[in-house]
């Protein structure tokens, strides 16, 4: 059975739902679609996105928000929204973005207005808690039925009758399958007696009866349908004006170099890989950043692959020659990477503001934001957590935690210590043997916990960034690096 509305890890609190969980369940029902609708906003979009499409599951991309007349009101009645198109996605974080700007106490919220604006060809909006039929139809509203309150889609049934609204129908999710309910306690609040895994055909026809099932499912196959050939956006490699070989050229002149045909040569090649690449825009604008910055404050000399161009150092981008240091080129720029290259700055803390400023006066506002952080369960804030949840003394995982394995990132176990130590250690074997619910401590592990602001990331484009993500009233991307990376983003360290 194909899903519309989903809950992922990315519903930070209100759900224990890996991708790779979520994609095993969709898989065992048969469903070929899929759509993610978060509470905390469009995080996960590209995680799922990616998962989707390698599993051969169609992915559809939407956001729940609170829908009010007035910003002065207290209620919350959630609805939901989902991307039609491409277009529409794009549409679509215009109007998730906005839900941000005007949240209320963390909840994201929309006003009636704004969901009027929705051009139906591109975004469905569906009821939720909203039960008002004029605006419903106003708004080409489908009517969604979940097994959360039989006296709630009885008179959704009125309201589409009444109104000729289409239906749908939906899990209430809070985790992917049957098994997940015990994990997702050790975090979740909910106390619902209603089904919260991901529904089969047969179990949504046993927890919403036959007739509610076959009308809903005949509106999700429009919906899936209507939602072929949404891709997530790319954005275009930034442009910026000037002559980078020009300006290199200068910095022979500025830094008085003894030039020789081996700089010349150097120069030469990097300037074609640079080119080749079309990565001018991006050498032009970060070498503007640096001598603003170096106007205002200290700028370390860089770090890391950067070290090794010519071109970095000719435009005052990194004060290190690599001639004469022997240091590769090609460890920073590779014609087989399809990455932009990265550059490693530093700036004091105290002042790192006045770039972003400079930064946004020279771009836009809207073109310039923070990159997204997404906080995960590690290993011993997993064992902590549930330890307290089950009421496990401290000193009985006392042992585990000096016992925990580390992995770094690049490990194929990464993201499993906690899980290994558990089953190949003593102190582990001892504590399961013990508490056997402690388990649910590795399955947590890696999982979303909440988002925050990355301390130095910055996404910089020549459009508004909310064609591409959420991006929250604080000017930050509801997307982690990984994420801006995927989309083309142009990332700035500093």
């Amino acid at each position: 059975m194909n899903q519309l509305r989903l809950r992922s890890q990315f519903s930070f609190g209100d759900a224990f739902a890996p991708f790779d969980r979520m994609i095993a369940r969709l898989t065992s029902i048969g469903a070929t679609a899929a759509g993610i609708v978060d509470s905390s906003g469009t995080w996960g979009h590209v995680g799922f996105f990616t998962a989707c499409e390698k599993a051969g599951v169609q992915p559809l991309l939407g956001f729940q928000a609170a829908v009010v007349e007035r910003l002065d009101q207290e209620e919350r009645q959630a609805m939901w929204f989902i991307a039609l198109s491409t277009a529409g996605l794009k549409s679509l974080y215009h109007f998730s973005s906005l839900a941000q700007r005007q949240a209320a106490r963390g909840t994201p919220r929309l006003l009636r207005e704004d969901v009027l604006r929705m051009r139906s060809e591109e975004i469905a909006v569906f009821a939720g808690q909203v039960l008002d039929g004029e605006f419903l139809a106003a708004c080409k509203a489908h009517i969604d039925f979940d097994p959360a309150s039989e006296r709630l889609n009885s008179l959704k049934a009125k309201l589409a009758r009444e109104h000729r609204l289409r239906t749908v129908c939906v899990s209430d999710n809070a985790y992917s399958a049957i098994e997940d309910r015990a994990t997702y306690e050790m975090i979740g609040k909910s106390q619902k007696v209603t089904p919260q895994h991901i529904l089969s055909h047969t179990e949504m026809v046993a927890a919403i009866g036959e007739e509610f099932t076959a009308a809903g499912e005949r509106g999700i196959a429009e919906i899936v349908e209507r939602a072929k050939g949404v891709k997530l956006p790319y954005a275009p490699l930034i442009k910026v004006e000037g002559d980078l070989e020009a300006l290199a050229r200068e910095g022979i002149v500025e830094r008085k170099m003894a030039w020789t045909e081996e700089y010349e040569a150097r120069l030469v090649r990097e300037l074609a890989m640079i080119n080749e690449k079309d990565f001018p825009s991006y050498f032009l604008m970060v070498a503007d950043m640096v001598r603003y910055a170096k106007q205002h404050m200290l700028v370390g000399p860089s770090r890391g692959s950067a070290a090794g161009s010519l071109v970095c150092y000719l435009t005052r981008i990194t004060e290190i020659d690599p001639v004469p240091t022997g240091l590769i080129f090609e460890r920073f720029i590779d014609v087989t990477r399809k990455d932009l290259p990265d550059i490693d700055l530093d700036f004091p803390d105290s002042k790192r503001q006045l770039v972003i400023q400079y930064l946004r006066d020279k771009y836009g506002a809207e073109n310039v934001s923070h990159i997204g952080t997404v906080s995960t369960f590690q290993p011993k804030s997993a064992l902590i957590a549930v330890a307290k949840r089950l009421g496990v003394p401290v000193w009985e995982t006392a042992a585990v935690k000096d016992s925990i394995f580390e992995r770094s990132s690049g490990d194929s176990r990464a993201n499993y210590a906690l899980l290994d130590t558990l089953e190949q250690t003593e102190p582990g074997k001892r504590l399961l043997e013990k508490f056997p619910a402690m388990r649910h401590a590795a399955e947590l592990e890696a999982h979303a916990t909440h988002s925050g602001v990355h301390a130095a990331g910055i996404i910089v484009c020549n459009d508004a960034i909310e064609n591409y993500c959420t991006v929250t009233a604080d000017g930050v991307a509801q997307i982690d690096k990984p994420a801006a990376e995927k989309l083309n983003l142009l990332k700035i360290d500093i």
